[in-house]
């Protein structure tokens, strides 16, 4: 067959007088049309009437030809000229083809608006929530920190090798000898964190202020909107207050954005300062919460300290310098401190990260995975309406077989049919970038404050830019394979496939469907996991009782309170005061209440019978009430109480992970242990704490709590206070007995413990959020699909249905024979997705709390949820097939 087809050829001559006449830009499509009508007429007229044909056809290309057409062959006199005319010819060509296949395509889409509604709905869902998405992960990972050349600004922390802790704040002498014994950095500052008081231009007011060493603003390469940064001779001596630079928002907020603010003076922590810069809104470092700048010199004492780890360290590379350099050169540093201070440094290592990765390092695998999400959402919505466009072919294949059969070439059908593609792809497109700017708002709303940089999303270029390459990446995703499908070029076995009923188009269309199940339970699996890690996460026991409790922050500044006496009378009044108000069982203050993230830690030289073991804890200064209030039962010993004054010998209370690796074994009540150094005096353990979680997610950590009479340094910041009703309703009454102390001392962060446990695990919650929205998209969709499937099977398959049930079928096997195709389809789908979820879910385990990413009960949740929505989704399909009527199924075909 294939030899006789080769021999129907049209006559070689009239062939060479097109190839000589017809312009190169349609040339091929010309010629391809004439051969297939040409063999057409050969097989229904005979040799000699097909041959006649075409030289008609040929003598009338050649008579209608444009002078045009003829000056475009290649002449030795003009062959610019002729070349220029051919390309733009083909161009007006090639447009005007683009045009027709446009508003063919339009009619098409408006003519069947059903099919257009759910097509387009079904991918703005898609395009929509990837570019939402897309617009917290570009205003986290790949907009580019607002400082000169951020890419050279490094984040240096010390790391304990044998404590497996890679992050920790720097001693002060150990960021003067890494500063001034390396070449790799042009320049380093240290900088710590402090709330400070605020008074002037307002009410009293706690705010965050910066700590840090000279030329702070210099490294970053940032000018103030307002004023200047500090000057040499402006900073501030240790002790000492001149000038401050305050942050954009604070500007606003409390002094109405006024220029005239520059040279005022306010009191921080009592000080009198002069403001003089205000930094731009863009510049928040190191937290979106700071508020003022303040630049100091380290005292001498201060400079000699490596006990205390506490100080943020930030680089600028030098120009000619690279991470990995800088790296060695730390290291080599840190190797001879460790050689001059065995006591302090043994075991302490440096570690370098640029400033962007370390920023977004804890969100860049949460934001990446829910990317991803989004990117399944829009490859299952690209499948739905794949198969859509399947079944828009499978209905236009007696219209696809008459146009090849009247010559038309495949290139020419694929062609229309995928330009129907890309303008629904356009207006799906557009459509979901409409979506995307009203999601972003509230995907914003939604962001805890965990992914602070997160708020700053909006739809700018680049969003643009990924929402335009989503919309025509969609259309190459669904529009080829129906393009491909529709568009065979045997004409003759196209009309036989529109009498046996499509189906090859049948077995795609499942295949297609089996892709959006699996994907559908790889999103399911990922929010199942995520789901049931924060159930887990939720049910944690803090310990400690987190109802009816109020935690507020008060700060007395050390220039009005500057020795341990006036703080402690300080603290003794409050507690009095507060305690006695009506509705208030009981009130301590500490250093830091628990959930609210500590980072700083002590080291605590422990005495053993043999020697001194050395371990580092996180202290807390605490009132004799606060383990009472907290509901914090103690294991062993006794509490503290009105006897530890300062005069009495130094106390201590360490927690149970504190005291199992500190003396494994023993009785911890008795023992002895130094904060720092061996010139600090020795503490006696007194009692032992059960443990507590810092932060849910975590294990318990070594803790030590000293009376706050007796520890200055780690003076208390955070008042709690139980309460017998509502702990909310007390905020207000609190706060007045505060200022009936002290009318300067501002109060902040007023919020129940209940509150603060909820904002600790927004970042959690946001995921599972999220995660389960995308699954629930992704389950309805997958149902669509299979309803799709199963209806057009029913549509396609009546004859096969008439004939069963004129044979003897039941209604019931019928039902029976659709529910198993559409199980067979689930669990290919099914397979598929379970090793893919089984897989991909491993990526997800920095994001589980105990919970395995290949949990058994999650993945048969999951796939019991899929199996009875694939049953609902082919129960009308199996009642239409088993509704069939023998006769007219028969008649009808």
């Amino acid at each position: 067959m294939k030899q006789r087809r080769n021999r129907r050829r049209p006559p070689r001559a009239a062939r060479a007088l097109l190839d000589a006449v017809l312009p190169s830009a349609w040339r091929r499509e010309v010629l391809e049309e004439l051969d297939n009508v040409f063999r057409r007429r050969w097989r229904e007229q005979g040799r000699g009437k097909a041959r006649r044909w075409f030289w008609r056809q040929a003598l009338a290309y050649v008579l209608r030809a444009p002078q045009a057409h003829w000056e475009s062959r290649p002449a030795q006199a003009g062959l610019a000229a002729g070349q220029a005319r051919s390309s733009r010819a083909g161009r007006g060509d090639f447009l005007k083809r683009f045009s027709q296949d446009l508003r063919y395509g339009l009619r098409m889409l408006v003519t069947q608006r059903g099919f257009t509604l759910v097509a387009v709905l079904t991918l703005a869902l898609g395009v929509g929530a990837t570019t939402a998405f897309f617009s917290a992960v570009n205003a986290v990972l790949l907009r580019p920190l607002p400082y000169h050349q951020p890419d050279r600004l490094m984040t240096i922390w010390e790391e304990f090798i044998y404590q497996d802790n890679a992050q920790n704040p720097v001693a002060p002498s150990n960021f003067i000898d890494w500063r001034e014994n390396n070449t790799a950095f042009q320049d380093m500052v240290a900088y710590s964190t402090n709330p400070v008081s605020l008074t002037g231009g307002g009410e009293p007011e706690m705010v965050n202020a910066v700590y840090s060493t000279d030329r702070f603003f210099e490294i970053f390469g940032v000018d103030p909107v307002e004023g200047r940064t500090f000057a040499p001779d402006e900073i501030i001596q240790p002790g000492g207050m001149k000038v401050i630079v305050i942050s954009y928002g604070l500007w606003k907020s409390r002094f109405g954005g006024d220029s005239s603010v520059i040279g005022t003076t306010v009191r921080i922590d009592g000080h009198p300062v002069e403001i003089i810069g205000v930094m731009p809104a863009a510049f928040r470092f190191p937290s979106n919460a700071t508020d003022v700048w303040i630049a100091t010199k380290m005292s001498e004492d201060v400079a000699g300290q490596r006990q205390a780890h506490y100080l943020r360290v930030v680089g600028r590379l030098a120009q000619d310098a690279t991470r990995h350099q800088a790296q060695a050169q730390l290291e080599a540093v840190a190797e001879r401190l460790r050689r001059l201070y065995p006591k302090t440094n043994t075991g302490v290592d440096v570690v370098v990260n640029p400033l962007h990765e370390q920023l977004v390092g804890d969100l860049r695998p949460s934001l990446l995975i829910l990317l991803s999400a989004t990117v399944l959402v829009l490859l299952i919505a690209c499948l739905n309406v794949s198969n859509l466009l399947l079944a828009r072919a499978a209905a236009r294949r007696r219209e696809i077989a008459v146009r090849l059969a009247l010559g038309a070439g495949r290139a020419r059908i694929v062609r229309q049919l995928f330009t129907e593609s890309l303008l629904l792809a356009v207006v799906g497109g557009s459509a979901g970038l409409l979506l995307a700017f009203r999601g972003v708002p509230a995907l914003v709303a939604l962001t805890p404050d965990t992914l602070a940089a997160a708020r700053t999303a909006s739809v700018d270029s680049n969003v643009l830019i990924f929402a335009l390459a989503a919309s025509l990446a969609t259309a190459l995703l669904f529009g080829t394979v129906p393009a491909l499908q529709a568009s065979r070029p045997n004409p003759v076995e196209a009309l036989k496939e529109v009498a046996r009923g499509g189906t090859a188009r049948n077995w795609t269309r499942r295949a297609l469907v089996i892709g959006e199940i699996a994907l559908a339970l790889i999103l399911l699996v990922g929010s199942g996991l995520l789901i049931k890690s924060f159930a887990r996460l939720n049910s944690v026991d803090p310990g400690f009782k987190i109802d009816r409790l109020l935690t507020l922050e008060v700060f007395p500044p050390y220039s009005k309170y500057p020795d341990t006496v006036r703080r402690a009378a300080f603290y003794d009044q409050l507690l009095e005061r507060v305690s006695s108000l009506p509705g208030v069982e009981g009130a301590g203050v500490v250093t830091a209440a628990p959930i609210k993230i500590q980072k700083g830690h002590m080291t605590f030289l422990a005495e053993q019978r043999e020697g001194i073991e050395t371990l580092a804890a996180t202290p807390a200064s605490i009132s004799a009430g606060y383990f009472a209030v907290m509901g914090m039962p103690l294991v062993a010993g006794r509490p503290f109480g009105p006897q530890d004054d300062p005069q009495a010998p130094a106390v201590i209370i360490v927690n149970e992970t504190m005291a199992r690796e500190a003396w494994p074994g023993q009785d911890p009540i008795g023992k002895r242990m130094k904060m720092g150094t061996q010139r600090r005096p020795w503490l006696t353990v007194v009692g032992m704490i059960k443990d507590i979680r810092l932060q849910l997610g975590s294990s318990p950590r070594r803790q030590v709590y000293l009376p706050y009479s007796q520890s200055p340094a780690f003076g208390p910041r955070d008042l709690v206070v139980r309460t017998s009703g509502d702990a909310a309703d007390l905020a207000a009454g609190v706060r007045r007995q505060v200022w009936a102390i002290d009318e300067d001392q501002p109060v902040a962060n007023i919020q129940t413990m209940q509150r603060l446990l909820e904002e600790s695990v927004g970042g959690p919650r946001f995921n599972t959020l999220l995660l389960a929205i995308f699954g629930l998209i992704a389950l309805v969709l997958a149902a669509v699909g299979i309803y799709g499937v199963m209806a057009f099977q029913i549509a396609s398959g009546r004859r096969e249905f008439g004939i069963r049930m004129a044979l003897g079928a039941k209604r019931l096997d019928v039902v029976g024979m659709v529910v198993r195709r559409c199980l067979s389809t689930t669990l290919a789908g099914v397979a598929i997705g379970v090793a893919g979820a089984a897989l991909l879910t491993r990526l997800m385990e920095s994001l589980l709390f105990q919970v395995a990413p290949t949990d058994p009960t999650t993945f048969a949740a999951v796939i019991a949820l899929l199996a009875a929505v694939a049953l609902l989704a082919a129960l009308q399909p199996a009642r239409r097939a088993a509704s069939v009527d023998p006769a007219e199924a028969l008649r009808s075909e």
